[in-house]
């Protein structure tokens, strides 16, 4: 029995990833196929792009954190909440904060390596604009 949920929870998955994908123009599937993060500049050096992106991933990383810490007080507060997606949450913020961190340190070491040793090379003109 607990197969045949998962099966269907699989379907149900790719379901809305196939509408999604047939329907790029919707505001669902903007929201979902939007680029997170920032976008390289034209001229911009991978070094400069790579440690825009580390601060970028480094804010992730301390909204993850606020939000551990918050949900950490109200289970500490409401203990009925014990056992409940909130703690299951809660858990797993943890972890989820700890690789966040490791990729923003990843593109600040990417970022000296570009810089220090190479190469470091520009991000050009986009060859084609495509409209969606």
């Amino acid at each position: 029995m607990e197969s045949l949920k998962l099966i269907g929870a699989v379907a149900v998955i790719w379901s809305v990833v196939g509408l999604l994908y047939v329907f790029p123009s919707s505001r669902s599937a903007r929201i979902a196929f939007t680029w997170y993060g920032p976008i390289p500049f034209v001229g911009e050096t991978r070094a400069h792009y790579r440690v825009r992106r580390a601060a970028w991933v480094f804010g992730l990383f301390l909204q993850l954190a606020a939000l551990f810490y918050s949900l950490a007080l109200v289970i500490r507060w409401y203990p009925q909440l014990h056992g409940t997606v909130v703690e299951f949450v809660a858990m797993i913020l943890p972890f989820s904060s700890a690789l966040v961190l490791l990729v923003s340190i990843w593109y600040a070491l990417t970022a000296a390596k570009a810089k220090l040793v190479g190469p470091n090379p520009l991000f050009p003109q986009p060859q084609s604009s495509i409209v969606a």
